[in-house]
């Protein structure tokens, strides 16, 4: 009886031992993960262009100041608008990470975050 559960014949797995039901969905997969690259590229470049035009806006800030006093009062209203803003933008490129880290599949479980599970096994 242990003679025949060794007999019994796996399904084959074609030449190289994958699966070739399982391409569409990990192409599924790689597709979201490309778009997620993509919008995290743009986030990014997004960031740095406004802290660009921030440190422009705030030096023409600090050339118009005419007294101590006043440097003091623009200096702290800039670093407060910048906290404020690189908080944001860091939470939304965060958000994009965590969503690029979650599209993948899991052999483990057998599930994948790409919009679809994997074809069953038979």
């Amino acid at each position: 009886m242990a003679e025949a559960k060794k007999q019994e014949k796996k399904p084959s797995n074609g030449a190289l031992g994958f699966d070739p039901k399982y391409v569409h969905f990990l192409e599924n997969v790689y597709e979201r993960w490309v778009e997620n690259v993509f919008k995290l590229s743009g986030e990014i470049s997004q960031f740095a262009q406004n802290c660009i035009h921030r440190d422009v806006a705030a030096w023409a800030q600090i050339a118009a100041c005419r007294d101590p006093k006043e440097l003091i009062e623009c200096e702290r209203a800039i670093a407060t608008d910048a906290m404020n803003s690189f908080a944001e933008d860091v939470i939304r490129i965060s958000q994009l990470i965590v969503t690029l880290a979650g599209v993948s599949y899991d052999p483990a479980s057998g599930k994948g975050s790409a919009g679809r599970n994997p074809p069953p096994t038979s």
